[in-house]
């Protein structure tokens, strides 16, 4: 090969770089974070007057837990078998929670792992789904949606 042949290789290969370079960049700035005018809700500044990174509570957390003592024992029983990996056994402690307690955000979400753990991708979809519909403050049972639908290679939903 020509050394004339070489410069124009690296010559192309440069404006290939800044070309791709443009394009991601265009591509990230098309996914920003939702604005005020998409949502009609001011965005939450992310770092103060000081600078300094500003953080929000969960609003999960904040809410006050009224879970009855008979679902938390049934959750403990089925924590306990998840962590001997019992997982047919959570799974079907689990199930009697939620039809007992369908209101429990954090029930429907301790099913959804046990289902992933038994290798059932459209279960745990779907106890993820009565989460969030459950509690939309439930932002452990939206992040776990949102990865699930990622590995799924459903991104758009994601």
């Amino acid at each position: 090969m020509r050394p004339t042949d070489m410069k124009q290789i690296s010559r192309f290969s440069g404006i290939a770089t800044a070309v791709c370079g443009a394009l991601l960049l265009a591509a990230c700035a098309a996914n920003s974070p939702t604005t005020e005018m998409e949502t009609g809700e001011p965005a939450a500044p992310l770092v103060d007057e000081n600078g300094e990174r500003v953080l929000k509570p969960n609003p999960y957390l904040a809410e006050p837990a009224s879970v009855p003592a008979a679902a938390q024992q049934a959750i403990a029983q089925a924590r306990a078998q998840f962590g001997q990996q019992q997982y047919a056994a959570a799974e079907s402690t689990m199930q009697q929670v939620v039809t007992q307690w369908p209101q429990l955000s954090g029930a429907w979400l301790n099913l959804a792992k046990v289902q992933l753990k038994l290798q059932q991708p459209e279960a745990a979809e779907h106890s993820l789904q009565q989460a969030v519909a459950a509690n939309t403050n439930n932002v452990f049972a939206w992040n776990s949606l949102g990865v699930l639908l990622r590995d799924q290679g459903r991104f758009d939903e994601a």
